[in-house]
């Protein structure tokens, strides 16, 4: 196996520090109920 980098370690750190669950289910309710495209006119 091969050893991880402290520098994969940080980014990976830096990535789940900066992850907001509340704006994740906000913009999936938005994409999830937008609406029929049979509205368009």
């Amino acid at each position: 196996a091969e050893a991880v980098e402290d520098w994969e370690v940080n980014e990976l750190l830096e990535w789940t520090h900066n992850l907001n669950y509340d704006e994740y289910l906000i913009d999936w309710r938005t994409v999830g109920t937008s609406g029929s495209s049979n509205i368009l006119v």
